[in-house]
């Protein structure tokens, strides 16, 4: 049996490509949906059913992470029994779907915890986020680019590194430090995308700004009930927290504090999946597949699989596919029916 880690994305990866992809059965997505109507909210089966996709109604905060997550979680139903699952991450909020998946919180009580972060944000924007390439056209790293963000941020007052995010770092700040950040970045233009780039409706995850939220939190989940880790869990340190191992208070604290507060380094996470499980493919849950390409950059850094540059992931991914995302029909079947 092949050995996977298992990726879960951040919030806002469910975009206009994935309505209508979570009505089937899946016990996961029942136990979203019980946790939203005891809240007395829109269903995840609801909002996925609309007729059109909206912006503002899928990628705001309160009905966009569980939505995600929902969608993680009914994804990892159907992989479970094909790998040997030898860890689980996520990215930003995908650490709270991680800590479903690997069973240090039941699947209700993760639904909770991720629902009532998004309710946190409705119509309570805090700050924001934007994206900025670190890597050139080959996907290896761009030194001078590096160089570039670090003088901004250390030149425009409340601007922080929210995300490292493979060959992207990810800014939080207040809106105006956002605004200072975009007129000192040099514009790039990537295909179709002019960076930086604002990413619609997120807070200031990951940095101070969001200090109050974490008291919230703290406050409010109190009623949840961590437990150990059947599958070891990587958190955005790059920390490894092990079943029968794991110190659950430093766990909890770790959720509701750093994660939420400080730098989330994907990167490293990804790095640490990498040479600690040494795993035989990194499996991205659905919806959309908004990390393969950091995932991919993360793997060329560390020069994994003989990879040097994007040609060579590709090359690979057309040989021998090693990053396989559920948001990809040609790697589905890849992801169910795995060669042993």
């Amino acid at each position: 049996m092949p050995t996977a880690v298992v990726i879960a994305p951040g919030r806002g990866s469910y975009r206009k490509e994935s309505l209508h992809s979570l009505q089937h059965e899946s016990r996961s997505l029942d136990i979203a949906d019980q946790v939203r109507s005891e809240r007395n909210r829109v269903t995840i089966r609801e909002i996925d059913a609309k007729p059109k996709f909206s912006s503002r109604f899928h990628i705001s905060g309160e009905n966009a992470s569980l939505l995600t997550a929902a969608g993680g979680f009914s994804d990892f139903e159907r992989i479970s029994e094909s790998y040997d699952i030898v860890a689980v991450c996520g990215n930003s909020m995908g650490h709270y779907t991680a800590l479903g998946l690997s069973g240090a919180l039941s699947i209700y009580d993760t639904c909770h915890l991720i629902d009532q972060m998004g309710a946190y944000q409705e119509r309570n924007q805090i700050g924001g986020q934007l994206i900025y390439p670190i890597v050139g056209d080959d996907w290896t790293i761009d030194n001078s680019r590096i160089e570039k963000v670090m003088n901004v941020v250390a030149s425009v007052p409340d601007l922080y590194i929210s995300i490292y995010l493979g060959g992207n770092i990810v800014l939080g700040g207040t809106k105006e430090s956002l605004e200072q950040a975009q007129k000192k970045l040099p514009p790039l233009q990537i295909g179709t995308t002019s960076f930086p780039l604002i990413l619609p409706l997120h807070s200031a995850f990951h940095t101070t700004l969001l200090e109050n939220t974490s008291r919230k939190a703290i406050w409010d989940l109190q009623h949840l009930t961590i437990q150990q880790p059947n599958i070891p869990l990587l958190d955005g340190m790059g920390k490894i927290w092990k079943p029968r191992m794991t110190d659950l208070d430093l766990l909890w604290k770790y959720t509701l504090t750093h994660q939420v507060t400080q730098t989330y380094h994907f990167t490293n996470m990804i790095r640490c999946a990498l040479r600690n499980f040494a795993p035989d493919v990194l499996i991205c849950l659905g919806p959309g597949n908004s990390i393969g390409s950091a995932v991919a950059q993360v793997c060329i850094q560390e020069k994994w699989w003989g990879l040097s540059n994007k040609s060579d992931f590709t090359q690979m991914q057309k040989e021998n596919p090693r990053i396989l995302s559920f948001s990809r029909p040609e790697q589905l079947d890849l992801i169910l029916h795995p060669s042993s």
